[in-house]
Formats: structure tokens, sequence, C-alpha cells
């Protein structure tokens, strides 16, 4: 009994001599062509491509500018608004020290430390035992926008629905007992109580 390439079913093995052995069913395998492999991978990474230029718009600019320059001038091109930028970041630091921690060194300290948050988010949790389980599956409360400065950092949780959060009866202890192994996992100082 053999059916069609695409039907889905099984295909049993009927070459057997003794009849009443049961037949021995075993999966159809279909052998993929390579070049259906290629275009199928070339069209993933062309998708990729288009979403990662799609959700990077400045990023878009800033390379198409670059590239514009090299075009136009050579090497020297993308050397000279490169040069530009860094000059005013700088003279903005020196002149106005205040107004460039709030704008740029701020956000760019807490967009560093909340994917250093993120990366150890869940082990660090789970070993400071502050995930919930609910029906067997691990509930993971979401870290949201981290703030720095230049000596702490505040890090928002959405807790899961649920959970204690620190100023409730339930939770304090908890949380206080669970804080000292988050900062040792994050390779931060504990705070003092």
């Amino acid at each position: 009994m053999k059916t069609t390439a695409f039907s889905g079913q099984q295909l049993a093995q009927i070459d057997n001599s003794d009849p009443f052995a049961a037949p021995v069913w075993r999966s159809p395998v279909y052998h993929t062509p390579g070049w259906v492999i290629t275009i199928v991978q070339l069209i993933r990474a062309i998708v990729a491509v288009l979403k990662f230029l799609a959700r990077h718009p400045l990023l878009d600019l800033e390379i198409a500018v670059l590239v514009l320059a090299w075009r136009l001038a050579g090497w020297t091109g993308p050397v000279i608004p490169t040069s530009a930028v860094t000059v005013i970041l700088i003279g903005w630091r020196v002149r106005w020290p205040a107004t460039f921690a709030r704008f740029i060194s701020s956000p760019a300290r807490g967009r560093w430390r909340r994917w250093h948050y993120q990366r150890h988010w869940l082990a660090v949790l789970t070993i400071a035992r502050l995930l919930p389980v609910f029906r067997g599956q691990v509930l993971v409360p979401v870290l949201g926008k981290v703030r720095s400065t230049r000596y702490t950092d505040r890090v928002p949780v959405r807790l899961v629905s649920g959970q204690a959060p620190p100023t409730s009866p339930h939770g304090p202890r908890t949380w206080r007992t669970g804080s000292a192994p988050c900062c040792a996992g994050f390779a931060r100082p504990v705070p003092a109580s």
C-alpha cells in the first residue's frame, strides 16, 4: 500500500514474507531540493534586513549620510561628519554638563544598564526565589525602564498579577531577603536597610 507523496499518510512495508505479521509503518521522507532551501533562506534574510531598517530609521539615516560622504569624498568623507559630531558632543559636555547628563549620558547609561539587567534577569530572579509559579508555569516580572545616575540605578519592575509588592504585608520579607541575591547577581552593592 503506497499513498500519494503529499497525502501525509504513513507508508507501509509490504515486502514481508510472513502473512500474519503486522505491517511496519514508517514516515515518508521528503528530500527538499537545495535550490528551494537557498531561495527560502534568501527571502528570510531579506525580510530580516527590511525589518531592521524599518525599526531603526535614525541609524539608517546615519549610515546613509556616511556612505554618501564616503562615495563623494573618499575616506575623508565619513571622518569629517564623525569628527564634527564628536567635537560638538565634547563642547556640549564641557559647556553645559547638566543638560549633557540629562539628554545624553544618563539615557545612554540607563540603556546600557537595562541591557545588562535584562541579560541576567531570569537567572538572578530564579536564584533569589522571586519568581512565582502558577499551574507549573514560571511567571517572570517585567523589567521596566532603568534610570541611572552615576551612583544608583532605579529599576522599576511590573509585578506579575497577584504578586505582592514590597509595601504590602506579605511583600517586604520576601523582597528584602531577595534584594541581596539580586544585587549580588547583578554585581551591584547591597543597599543599606
